[in-house]
């Protein structure tokens, strides 16, 4: 009986030992866990968003179940630009829970930061059907509109989100950003181009439209003195988005017994807007001078850089001429590349190479296929304030020829 006793009493103690090891395991497992979630808390109010990223991936990996820390690495990875992660950890996250709205959300932004816009708004429905009182969905959407230049629609969805959170803070701050519709806006500008073989010449001109959201008319008028002719040109320009990120756009100019310029001067084409950042289209051209007769063909490609303001342009110019009376037609091709990037808020500038002989905003008769250039271009935007903004080009081109052509010009913008 004494041994039996004893026996009982060792393995009790045992059993003790074990419960406690086991308890002090798990104990010691929680606290790290805390640890690391204050350590990685503290990582993000930092702004290291690296740092807090290694710390959310080692919790991930002790309690792989967690939702809250796929979204967590999905949300930093995003704040970092590395894009893949972010979606594949969204993925990940929406694959446990598909209707989680952070993880829509998050997600949709990964995509509109990647202009994929028309993917990242099914998301945003999506977690308005499920909330439709969140206000984060609804500064998701507020931002949808406001990166595509519908302030009007995103400035609606803030007033919904100050309807249920009249102090959010995120709220106020987005609204300062937008700047207030202004429907009418004027243009005015001037140039000169300075010939190598011949007088400069000089361009004045003034437009006066309706800039809505999805649509633009405006009325233009040029005053041009070119190869000793003084030109009075006019006509209307439009532009219309449709669904589905589609613009088309066209315009009309007339210069009545021109023979330097086009008399006539029309053109029509399109742009698409496709995921990840690009964009195609293509505008046809017709010119029709005193005798001779032009048409241009100009697809092209843009890519909108997920990681910076700035994107680039690239233009095909086929053309096909017509000249009088031979009736010989001349066919040319040309390029243009075209980089753009907002320095800061106020100022965007822009450089650009073009080669060929028609690969030009306005074809003069000296331009119809009458030499190969190589144009080198560049420009900047400043937006004074939201209502006036000015604008300064500079443009070099030299001749197959032997001829060159020096380009400035000025242009103020009024937005009321």
């Amino acid at each position: 009986m004494h041994r039996g006793h004893g026996g009982f009493r060792k393995t009790a103690v045992a059993r003790g030992l074990l419960s406690g090891g086991i308890a002090v395991i798990f104990l010691s497992g929680w606290l790290l866990a805390a640890d690391l979630e204050k350590a990685a808390r503290e990582a993000v109010d930092a702004k290291n968003f690296s740092e807090a990223r290694q710390l959310y991936t080692q919790l991930s990996e002790q309690d792989p179940e967690s939702v809250g820390y796929l979204l967590w690495i999905g949300r930093l990875s995003a704040w970092l630009s590395d894009y893949a992660m972010a979606t594949e950890f969204y993925d990940r996250a929406l694959a446990r829970e598909p209707q989680n709205a952070d993880g829509l959300v998050g997600k949709a932004y990964v995509l509109m930061w990647q202009q994929e816009f028309q993917a990242a708004h099914e998301l945003l429905a999506q977690a308005q059907r499920k909330t439709p009182e969140n206000t984060d969905v609804l500064l998701a959407l507020a931002r949808y509109h406001y990166y595509q230049g519908r302030n009007r629609e995103a400035l609606a969805q803030i007033e919904r989100v100050f309807i249920l959170d009249p102090e959010s803070s995120e709220g106020r701050e987005l609204k300062s950003q937008i700047a207030v519709p202004r429907p009418l806006e004027v243009r005015l500008g001037w140039g000169q181009e300075r010939f190598s073989f011949a007088s400069p010449a000089s361009k004045g001109y003034v437009s006066v439209g309706y800039v809505g959201e999805r649509s633009r008319v405006s009325g233009h008028y040029e005053r041009w003195n070119e190869f000793n002719e003084k030109i009075n040109r006019g006509g209307l320009s439009f532009s219309r988005q449709l669904e589905d990120g589609l613009w088309l756009r066209g315009y009309a100019m007339l210069a009545p017994g021109a023979t330097a310029l086009a008399a006539q001067d029309y053109s029509a084409g399109f742009a698409w807007a496709l995921p990840r950042g690009m964009a195609v289209g293509a505008d046809y051209r017709y010119l029709g001078f005193e005798a001779d007769q032009a048409h241009v063909f100009s697809p092209f490609f843009e890519y909108y850089f997920a990681e910076r303001p700035a994107w680039v342009r690239a233009v095909f110019y086929k053309s096909w001429t017509e000249f009088q009376p031979s009736g010989v037609v001349d066919s040319n091709e040309s390029f243009l590349l075209h980089y753009y990037e907002q320095i800061t808020e106020p100022m965007l500038i822009n450089v650009g190479f073009a080669h060929g002989s028609e690969s030009f905003s306005a074809l003069s008769v000296d331009r119809l296929g009458q030499f190969v250039a190589n144009t080198y271009f560049g420009g900047v935007d400043f937006k004074l304030t939201p209502a006036y903004s000015v604008g300064l080009h500079y443009s070099y081109q030299g001749r197959s020829d032997g001829n060159s052509q020096n380009t400035f010009g000025i242009g103020l913008t009024i937005r009321e």
